[in-house]
């Protein structure tokens, strides 16, 4: 966070005062607890030089599933192609405004179905995060920009709270409602049910990676390309 600027101070002074809890001014961040989970709000760069931007991040700090992993943005014009050539997964939703929104990589399916209801999904439709995601601490929602208002603030820790409560309930709705009696799932044994929801995981994160190394690929390519270019250019 810069120094010296009170108006940002004061973001994070009205974060911590709705998550009662406290602030760390040389983190840029706000921690503390709503409506039972806790959050931590920051306000934070990424990259450097030139190419350093703002963001504000959310994170709602819990113990996740062994076989969970959610990477929820928004769509691009290239997501279709990238879905068709297996370079990209999409759980679909059946709600035809939010499946156009947003791009979700997760697993396992059934989870996130449970997860995004009718109010969650309107909630990420009308607040617009650039993503949602899975991390080492819990749930991270991430948003450009420095938000300033203290309203959006508000906006953006209710969504947080209300992503890990749902994840929270998601599962436990599953073992509810699929582990009967005798350690069967629908007929089937829980040791099969938990490889299947591992084998899910596994082939979202096997897809992003795949597609990150060929972009990586593409980049250096045309980074080598330019090179020669210019290298090759006769100077005048």
């Amino acid at each position: 966070m810069e120094e010296g600027d009170t108006r940002w101070r004061n973001v994070l002074t009205a974060a911590a005062l709705r998550l009662e809890g406290d602030v760390d001014e040389a983190k840029g961040s706000a921690t503390g607890t709503l409506h039972g989970f806790p959050l931590e709000l920051r306000l934070t760069t990424r990259g450097s030089g030139s190419a350093k931007t703002k963001w504000t991040e959310v994170d709602a700090l819990l113990t996740l599933p062994a076989e969970f992993v959610m990477f929820i943005r928004p769509q691009s014009r290239l997501d279709s192609f990238l879905v068709r050539r297996g370079l990209a997964v999409d759980v679909v939703l059946d709600d035809p405004a939010f499946d156009k929104a947003f791009l979700v990589e997760a697993a396992p399916a059934e989870a996130i179905h449970r997860m995004l209801d009718d109010h969650t999904r309107s909630r990420l439709l009308m607040l617009r995060p650039d993503s949602v995601e899975s991390c080492d601490v819990g749930l991270r929602l991430s948003k450009e920009g420095w938000e300033s208002g203290s309203k959006e603030i508000r906006q953006l820790l209710e969504l947080a709270a209300l992503l890990a409560r749902r994840l929270h309930a998601a599962f436990q709705e599953l073992e509810r409602a699929g582990r009967a009696p005798g350690g069967l799932y629908r007929g089937r044994p829980n040791a099969q049910l938990d490889l299947e929801r591992s084998a899910q995981k596994a082939h979202v994160l096997r897809v992003r990676g795949r597609r990150s190394l060929i972009f990586s690929v593409l980049f250096v390519a045309a980074f080598i390309t330019f090179l020669a270019v210019v290298i090759m250019r006769p100077w005048r």
